[in-house]
């Protein structure tokens, strides 16, 4: 049986003829440079067009969402709590702050699987119908039932997890306990919750009565952050950021008492206390393990200490270079024991086994590592710091200025440039750096002129006059090309003129054309450059400044996390990612993006686009 031949598309026959010739080695394809911004002109290709579809260039993809898969191939969006289960597996309550929570099952190889609904809400009922709002806290009864801390705009409640998935409310939690965070599951239906304020306990029958504490208890009544049970029935709570022991029978008294000014040092409970205790957990045989941040802030340092025979005992350090506020994970990471007794411990949005040696092995999950700093090197090996405001070139060289792309721009704008330049097979290298101004646009050429504009450092009212556009030479070198870095307050806020006598109000480049003339926003209006440098104020940008070979503009949207095409008609469509879902997610269209800031043309159909702490290859069919 034959099949029908299809005749190929325009675009597909100009793909293919480029693809020839520049395997020939004859031609260059494509129209203009590169631009600034969200938007770019298109650049040559450097190498045949890809499959359609979306495939990492370098950087990290990882990030932070819900994702099902196996080891690095699954996300997380935030691990709150986990427990393991006999199996050797854990349960994970998974809730990233505004987002809707969810349990997430974790086998001993690493295969995440979600297991309750997306829909958020208070439901009970089997697998399919039932909802969770945001499950703080999920523990595993010694019978192997699961028990979750659900808590939301509908109430706070003790829920009991089925093995086939339906889930149903055991209590209502008082308003006295609506600030509970942990709950630890004992034999015979029994479960403790750990309030502010209050150690709570459920009966088999569901009945919730203080053990210890009162609500809203402040000071040295304080339990918060985590909760662990000893075999002999003993319950270990973080109070007051010191760990505290009730018995059964009610009684309190101070394990390990909060040292301020600790620094991890080694001894008996009666000479070294604990820092900032942000995990808890108790071996079969007694001895207590927590993760100890210390008297740091910030970052995720920490140390994995025991307390055994009346001594606390350092395993092991770890440490982050992040640096508060980038780093995400500063708060709890809970610490939790495998059903072989191996120790587990969730940061940066992953389950991570700890080696008898101390040494942290991925077992789930793939962090977004912005660490506010950035590693040059090929592909995955690479690092960058919020890469946006995309240029290429005509060989296919993508250009990326640090800090300016995803949640990281809106929040901590950069003050100073770093200029990243990325080839076509992932080697990322850093080019030029410079603390003349705040970095607002770039814009590229196809024979690889790089420009770069700055503008005054400060906020809003309080920012400084001026403004100037610069050209890289060397890959290195600053050159002043037009404007000045700062103008007196006396000077007008514009004006036309050649190189260092014209004045900018704040300019931010906007894209070249194939003469070199460049194009910039400023302030309210708009100006140009030409080749001798003469600024002049124009009406606006040129038509057609941004657009890609097919005459079509390309524009990423890093709120909902979608990738625009425009025609020149005006009519908007969505090409890769899903709306107001965030996280990169490679493959087949439309794929996912995380905060996606900036795309450039990198050849007919493709392009490069930032999305989180990564550049990827965007093919279109």
């Amino acid at each position: 049986m034959m099949t029908k031949q299809t005749k190929p598309s325009l675009p597909q026959l100009a793909r293919r003829a480029c693809a020839l010739a520049l395997a020939l080695g004859v031609a260059a394809c494509g129209g203009g440079g590169g631009g600034g911004g969200a938007a770019a002109t298109v650049a040559a290709p450097a190498t045949v067009a890809a499959p359609a579809g979306l495939s990492a260039i370098a950087g990290n993809t990882g990030g932070r969402f819900l994702l099902d898969g196996k080891g690095a191939d699954a996300r997380f969006a935030d691990i709150v709590d986990f427990a393991g289960d006999a199996a050797g597996g854990f349960y994970v309550a998974d809730a990233a702050y505004g987002q809707t929570g969810a349990v997430r099952k974790v086998d001993k190889d690493g295969v995440v699987t979600t297991l309750t609904n997306a829909a958020p809400g208070h439901v009970d009922g089997d697998r399919a119908h039932a909802r969770v709002e945001g499950v703080r806290s999920v523990s595993v009864a010694p019978d192997g039932k699961v028990y979750l801390l659900d808590g939301g705009a509908q109430g706070v409640h003790v829920r009991l997890l089925g093995a086939d998935g339906a889930i149903r409310t055991l209590a209502t939690l008082e308003r006295d306990l609506a600030g509970a965070g942990r709950i630890a599951a004992a034999s015979g239906g029994v479960v403790y919750i750990a309030a502010p304020g209050a150690l709570a306990r459920m009966a088999a029958d569901g009945r919730v009565a203080l053990v210890q504490g009162s609500a809203y208890g402040g000071g040295n009544d304080y339990l918060r952050d985590d909760i662990a049970l000893a075999p002999n029935g003993d319950v270990y709570a973080i109070r007051d950021a010191s760990i505290s022991r009730v018995t059964p029978d009610g009684k309190l008294s101070v394990l390990a008492r909060r040292d301020p000014m600790s620094d991890g040092r080694d001894g008996t409970l009666a000479e070294v206390g604990v820092g900032r205790v942000l995990g808890l957990a108790v071996r079969s045989n007694g001895d207590i393990l927590l993760a100890d941040g210390g008297r740091g802030f910030g970052g995720s340092e920490y140390k994995l200490r025991q307390i055994s025979g009346g001594r606390i005992t350092t395993l092991f350090s770890e440490h982050s270079r992040a640096g508060y506020p980038f780093q995400r994970d500063i708060g709890a990471k809970p610490l939790r024991l495998a059903a072989d007794g191996t120790m587990l411990i969730a940061s940066n949005g992953m389950l991570h086994r700890v080696g008898s040696d101390g040494a942290l092995a991925p077992l789930a999950g793939l962090a977004d590592d912005n660490e506010g700093y950035g590693v040059d090197g090929r592909g995955a090996a690479a690092r960058y710091f919020a890469p946006g405001m995309l240029g290429a070139d005509g060989a296919g060289n993508v250009y990326s200025i640090e800090g300016t792309g995803g949640v990281v721009q809106a929040i901590f704008a950069p003050s100073s440039l770093v200029l990243r330049k990325t080839a076509p097979d992932g080697t990322v290298s850093t080019l030029a750096k410079s603390d003349a101004g705040a970095p607002s646009g770039i814009a590229v050429s196809r024979d690889g002129k790089v420009y770069v504009s700055l503008q005054p450092a400060g906020i809003g009212q309080q920012r400084w006059l001026g403004g100037a556009v610069y050209q890289v030479l060397d890959g290195q070198r600053l050159v002043l090309l037009a404007g000045v870095p700062e103008a007196a307050a006396s000077e007008p806020r514009q004006r036309d003129g050649v190189g260092a006598a014209a004045r900018f109000n704040h300019p931010a480049l906007a894209g070249i054309d194939a003469d070199g003339n460049l194009f910039l926003r400023d302030g309210d209006g708009f100006r140009k450059i030409d080749a001798k440098a003469a600024v002049s104020t124009i009406a606006a940008l040129p038509a057609g400044l941004n657009a890609a070979a097919d005459g079509n503009v390309y524009t990423a949207d890093a709120k909902h996390g979608v990738v625009y095409r425009t025609t020149p008609a005006g009519a908007r469509s969505v090409v890769a990612g899903v709306l107001d879902q965030h996280g990169t997610i490679l493959g087949a269209l439309p794929g996912q993006l995380d905060h996606p800031s900036s795309i450039v043309a990198t050849g007919p159909g493709s392009f490069a686009v930032a999305s989180g702490a990564a550049i990827v290859r965007l093919v279109l069919p």
